[in-house]
């Protein structure tokens, strides 16, 4: 899918007892944090902070092309601005200037029918 394609699509996703839609193409990436995820938005200082593991987020936002770029971090192609190649640290930079460590060697979770 490309951008276009995640234009005026929604997950929702749930913050402080309430539930809230969530449009995909403003999302830059999710982080794990134990059983939570922190949702980091185009444009927004700070990261929504919702209930459930990375894998939950990972499974709603699979369809949208997401990269789960390592165990932690849950990235949103289209806000790639810099991906290392063969560069030593291994940091992607991304959209709202925020850097995702990238593992060489962790495969897509996504797989393609075909």
């Amino acid at each position: 899918m490309g951008r276009n394609d995640q234009e005026n699509r929604y997950i929702t996703i749930t913050v402080e007892n309430a539930t809230l839609p969530l449009e995909v193409v403003k999302i830059v990436f999710c982080e794990a944090e134990e059983s939570f995820t922190r949702i980091y938005l185009y444009n927004e200082e700070r990261p929504l902070l919702a209930p459930g593991c990375l894998k939950n987020y990972e499974t709603k936002l699979n369809v949208y092309d997401f990269i789960r770029v390592h165990d932690h971090y849950l990235v949103n192609p289209h806000h790639i601005k810099r991906f290392p190649h063969r560069s030593p640290e291994n940091l992607i930079t991304l959209s709202n200037g925020e850097r995702s460590p990238y593992h060489a060697g962790r495969k897509r979770s996504r797989t393609r029918n075909g």
